[in-house]
């Protein structure tokens, strides 16, 4: 099978193989899971269990933990990039922090993602550099300085308007819309997190969709309702078992 691309690879499962961690103290979290997500698919992580499981599951998907029995599978050559709840900012200015890993993106397209975000300050950031080069030189010296003056709101979407511009075939949000105000700002996330799988890139070429490597996304939603953005939706049940069922995936987008 060669998937629209032309690469065979592409159509291999990410995969769970008789899967289990078990936690340090020795509460089993998870035994024997055998699932498998399609490239290209928009997972959503949901739990119905008071020890949740979700982050640990993610963190598993995307690499931080490793399984203590059996095996996860994720092709190797796909770049896996696992996005913690908590924004993290690199010592450097907003344009190195918005572009690390992808340093090549144009700047067009760097701005039309955070005005997707409704990035302003960000914007505004980025208008004054380019402006006043004699104070974007300046801010070397300084480089936290714009990190202390903008708000944590502003900072949360500054993490996730990295991962849109570099793209990874595989990404997996920790919790994505928790600093995210209701209504149409977490909307906008969730159409892009779509967009991302179903586009393989945000504010990239439509016609040549079809010529990237696909976009798997997992993330987990604060509502059921958002999960239903999702193609497929795995809900952690007591003991540790993961049930599957189909979300709405794009039909879903402008209904949360």
């Amino acid at each position: 099978m060669v998937s629209a691309s032309g690469f065979a690879e592409d159509c291999v499962p990410l995969q769970m193989m008789s899967m289990g961690y078990k936690y340090e103290v020795g509460r089993q979290c998870f035994q024997e899971i055998n699932l498998k997500v399609p490239q290209g698919c928009v997972l959503a992580i949901m739990s119905n269990t008071e020890h949740g499981g979700r982050s640990t599951l993610l963190r598993l998907l995307g690499q931080c933990l490793a399984p203590t029995e059996g095996h996860i599978f994720i092709p190797t050559h796909l770049r896996v990039l696992h996005v913690s709840n908590k924004p993290m900012m690199m010592d450097t200015s907003l344009w190195d922090n918005l572009v690390f890993g992808a340093r090549e993106t144009p700047r067009a397209r760097v701005l039309d993602i955070l005005k997707d975000l409704e990035m302003q300050q960000s914007l505004e950031e980025i208008q004054k550099a380019a402006d006043e080069p004699d104070k974007a030189e300046g801010q070397k010296k300084d480089p936290e300085r714009w990190q202390v003056s903008f708000p944590f709101s502003e900072l949360a979407k500054v993490h996730l308007a990295r991962v849109f511009v570099m793209s990874p075939e595989v990404a997996v949000f920790q919790r994505p819309l928790l600093h995210i105000s209701q209504g149409s700002s977490r909307a906008q996330v969730l159409r892009m997190i779509r967009n991302l799988a179903d586009n393989r890139g945000v504010h990239l070429p439509q016609e040549s969709a079809h010529r990237r490597r696909p976009r798997t996304v997992c993330f987990t939603p604060e509502l059921e309702a958002e999960a239903e953005h999702a193609d497929r939706i795995w809900t952690i049940q007591a003991g540790g078992r993961i049930s599957v069922r189909k979300g709405r995936g794009a039909n879903a987008i402008g209904k949360t």
